[in-house]
């Protein structure tokens, strides 16, 4: 679902956290031949200067998907895999992947709210789960499947448990072993 305003020239709208992160449109001029833009974003912020009409004739998304096109998560992991191979070598590398996990996870404590660390903790297990699976197609499989069952466990209610510690999901009594006389 996507925000639609109108704005004169010299108007801005502001997008973002007030207390965070801001970026703020400016609309500079508009006529028949279009409308100019003026975007300010912190530095950090990636903004993506593509045009949108030019991802649009080249089918890469539709107006009705404004812009962004269709995320494909078989086509990233094939990027990521490839890099990772090129980057790092080939193997399970468990053992560094792990380590490496092991230092995000500092990361993310001490910045629990940047988007690039819980990132980089993604990337990580996505690079881990390739190297298991061996191919995309079967790594975004493993994904799909995984959640499938997290979402037929059980759950205790969130509201019950300590939420500094991990939620686990409530044991499944184990098969009952129909002993049976013949």
């Amino acid at each position: 679902m996507g925000l639609v305003v109108t704005r004169k020239p010299g108007e801005a709208l502001e997008i973002g956290d007030p207390k965070g992160e801001i970026v703020i449109v400016r609309v500079l001029s508009s006529n028949e031949g279009g409308t100019r833009l003026k975007v300010d974003a912190p530095l950090h912020l990636a903004v993506h200067r593509e045009e949108i009409s030019e991802r649009i004739r080249r089918g890469v998304t539709t107006p009705d998907q404004g812009g962004r096109g269709r995320f494909d998560l078989i086509a990233f992991a094939k990027r990521q895999q490839n890099w990772s191979l090129q980057t790092f070598g080939p193997g399970y590398l468990t053992e560094s992947l792990v380590d490496h996990i092991q230092e995000e996870l500092i990361e993310v404590e001490q910045s629990p709210r940047d988007s690039g660390e819980w990132a980089d903790l993604v990337l990580l297990a996505l690079d881990g789960l390739l190297r298991c699976t061996g191919s995309a197609e079967l790594a975004a499989k493993a994904l799909s499947d995984k959640a499938d069952i997290n979402l037929r466990r059980a759950w205790p209610d969130w509201r019950t448990v300590d939420r500094t510690r991990a939620i686990g999901h409530i044991a499944e009594p184990e098969a009952a072993i129909d002993l049976a006389v013949m």
